[in-house]
Formats: C-alpha cells, structure tokens, sequence
C-alpha cells in the first residue's frame, strides 16, 4: 500500500496567505521599443520648481513643503502605462515630511461656526403625529402606550444657578431646554391641571423677565400676575415671588401663561428666560423641612405615650441641662379648634405661629387648645431640655432619657405627631402642582 503524502498550503492557494518573494510587475506584452517618458499625470495646481512664475497656490498655503508635480511613465502599443515615476517639486527631506501649516487659517473654504440666534429656532408643534406603541405581554395580551405633552407646547426644566433663587432653579421651565433664549418673543403655553377639590387655592410664583397669567376663559390676567415682573431672582430689585389667592374648583383647570425674555445678551447663558408656579391648597404655600432629629423610644422609664410618640436629637446622649428647640410646619386643611397633646422628659414648651400656647413637665400626657386655627400652613414650635440627673446617678442615655411627644388632633383625627420631626419623615405638603410637572411627556397604557 502507498500513502500521499500532501505539500505546501493546505487549502485552495486563493485563501494562501503566504507573499510571494518578489511583489508582480507589470510587463508589457511583446517588445516595446525603449522610448523616454512621457507627461501621464499633471498635478496641478502645484507649482512648477523650473518656473518661478508658475502660480503657488499650495505655497502660500504649506511653504517649503515637498509636493506632487507630476507623473511621468513609459507606454506599451495598447497605451497603458508602465514603469512609471513620480516626479516633485523638491527631494523629500530624509526626517520625514514636517506636516506644518503656519498658514492653515487662509484655506478656503474655512470652517464656519454657526451662530444660535432667536431665528435658529424651531418652534415646538402640538405633537399630534406621535403615534402608539402596541406591546404584547407574556399571555397574549396587548398594552398600548400614549405619549401626550403636559404643556401645549412641550416645555424643558432650566437652570441658572448664577441668577436664579433656589426656588426657581428647583421648578424653572422654558420652551426649549436652554438652547435659545428667544429674547422679546412672548411664548404663551397652555396647562389642564387637575384640581383636587372646590377650595382655596394660592397661585405664587416668578418669571425672567415678566409674566402674566390667565385662568380659564378669562381675558383679564389673575391678580399680582398682570405682566409681573422677576419674583424668580437671587439679588437685585425683584427677588420676591408673587402670590394670588383663588377660589379654584374640582376638576380640570385650564392655565395661560405668558412669557417674555428681555432683549440682550449673547444668548441664554447670560440671559436666560424661564418662569414658575405653584399652586398650593390653603392661604400660602408650604412645604415639610425634615428635622434632624429621631425616635427616642421605647424607654423602660416611659408610659406607652411617649414610648410611642418620643423625639429627640439623639437616642444615646441625655444632652443633660442644655435646651433642644425645633420647629415644624403642620399644613391645616380643614379649620376648627384642634388639640394637642404633649408629655416631655423633662420639659418642654411650645408655641403656634410663634405665639406660646402651653408647656408640660411630665411623662403623663396633658393637653394645649389651639381654637380658630385657620386653613394652610401653620409652624408649631418646641423647646425640650433633659434635666441633669441627681447627684450620684450617672449621667447615661439608660438613667436619664430625654424627649417630647405631641399628637395634633382634630376631634379623633391626628393630623400630625411628634414622629414626623424623625429624619425622612414629613407632613403631608399643600403643594398640588408645579411647572416641573408639566415638562415633558406622560405615558398612559389601555
């Protein structure tokens, strides 16, 4: 028996990787008559080094650089061309090419930043060609999702943290995302806001540089809002925010805001345009600060009161003889006479609306009247001092616990308690509604 024994590539010798020794030349088929060079390639513009005069257009643009001149090449009977050569204006220096261009900037065409001006911008249209996206879920169903606008037309959460209050910077919009600042270009957009229930409602808010706004139908702009001027800005003449009062009805409130930027500047960087409104349930708007304080039970000492409902800035040191004082906003949404109920280890007082309305020296609970308090934001204060404890007994969190306890009643309904002076743990906010929250786009599913 014989065996093939294969040599060389394996595989087809189109897939060979392998050079060949020599890189293939061209050859002309049968005997050409050697003959000069002739003229195959001219390489204008560049400029000819045996005329002095010729033009330099690439010269004055890259001085002294070697450039192609031209290309000359012998021809075979059919006329194609062969061993050719390249021909340029000066040898190439033995270091490479130096790629300098002192004269870079007088190429022509140059590149052309473009300037944003308020003609640059596009208006935003009401978006009734976004179409829905059905998906089907695992079972088979289908969900439909709907994109609509909040705001007729869409506007964008601004910035200026240079010019604006903190406020403005937290609920500022404008109908663009800050590209252009449409500088005396009055923008009227178009809000349906829902209204929880029939009841007093205040209307506060600034605008860069002035705004009016319309409720409803209405022609006639809503008080303190006729063309109001600032209110959204961190110094100068119009820092103050403006406020209305209004009697706002259950269901959709269609609002009309109208806004202009003054004239000047370069663009929104340095001047910016923007405005924002709140609406809040009651007389003024008010909104919960978190206190820094904590749950300070249960304690072996304390009644099941205080056990419950105890704060104090800290649950390990009795912060013996120095007094702890805090304050918080209760938001009243229904007027009447309402309780409160305190007990403190050891002492604490207390004041509404600044105004004191009582104090308690014990574990035990005992009661504060607060009568006519009115719809809104009100600001219970408190003052706790943990008494030093009697001579011989050490002074630890275990022997000498301090806190307060409150519950705020209305008839059987608490409407706040000490507990909500915990960190992360707030009263309910009269705030319904802000700008921020019609930027963009909602989703809804069917």
């Amino acid at each position: 028996m014989s065996y093939y024994y294969p040599e060389g590539y394996f595989g087809p010798i189109c897939d060979s990787g392998i050079n060949p020794s020599t890189p293939p030349v061209y050859v002309p088929p049968g005997e050409v008559i050697p003959e000069e060079r002739k003229l195959f390639l001219d390489a204008k513009p560049a400029p000819n080094p045996e005329d002095p005069t010729a033009s330099q257009y690439l010269d004055q643009f890259l001085p002294d650089t070697t450039q192609l001149w031209k290309k000359m090449c012998r021809f075979d009977e059919d006329g194609a061309p062969f061993d050719c050569e390249l021909i340029f204006t000066k040898p190439f220096p033995d270091e490479g090419i130096p790629f300098v261009a002192p004269n870079f900037d007088k190429f022509s065409p140059r590149v052309v930043v473009p300037q944003v001006t308020s003609d640059s911008c596009i208006d935003f249209d009401a978006d009734i060609n976004i179409r829905p996206i059905t998906r089907f879920n695992p079972d088979g169903t289908s969900t439909t999702y709907t994109r609509t606008q909040r705001s007729t037309p869409v506007t964008f959460p601004v910035y200026d943290e240079d010019l604006w209050s903190t406020e403005a910077n937290k609920y500022a919009v404008w109908v663009n995302n800050g590209s252009c600042n449409l500088p005396g270009q009055t923008q009227i957009v178009t809000y349906n806001i829902p209204i929880p229930a029939t009841d007093t409602y205040t209307i506060t808010g600034g605008a860069d540089n002035s705004m009016s706004i319309f409720l409803g139908s209405s022609t006639t702009a809503v008080t303190n809002f006729d063309n109001a001027v600032g209110g959204i800005f961190l110094s100068g003449s119009y820092t103050s925010p403006y406020s209305s009062t209004q009697t706002l009805n259950a269901g959709t409130l269609q609002m009309v805001v109208q806004c202009t930027n003054d004239t000047g500047g370069t663009g929104y960087g340095d001047n910016p345009g923007g405005w924002y409104i709140k609406i809040c349930r009651g007389t003024g708007c008010y909104e919960q600060t978190t206190s820094s304080w904590m749950r300070a039970g249960p304690h072996q000492l304390w009644p099941a009161f205080m056990n419950t409902y105890a704060a104090f800035p800290s649950n390990t040191n009795p912060t013996s003889g120095s007094a702890q004082t805090t304050s918080i906003s209760i938001n009243i949404e229904t007027a009447g006479n309402y309780v409160l109920e305190v007990a403190a280890d050891d002492t604490a007082s207390f004041t509404w609306d600044g105004s004191s309305i009582g104090s308690s020296s014990s574990t035990t609970t005992s009661s504060i009247n607060i009568n006519t308090v009115s719809t809104g934001p009100h600001t219970l204060g408190i003052s706790v001092t943990n008494n030093t404890p009697a001579s011989g007994t050490a002074d630890t969190w275990a022997n000498n616990p301090g806190g307060v306890a409150y519950t705020l009643k209305l008839g059987s309904t608490i409407v706040s308690t000490s507990l909500d002076l915990v960190t992360n743990t707030t009263t309910s906010s009269n705030l319904i509604w802000h700008t921020r929250l019609g930027t963009g786009y909602a989703v809804t599913t069917t």
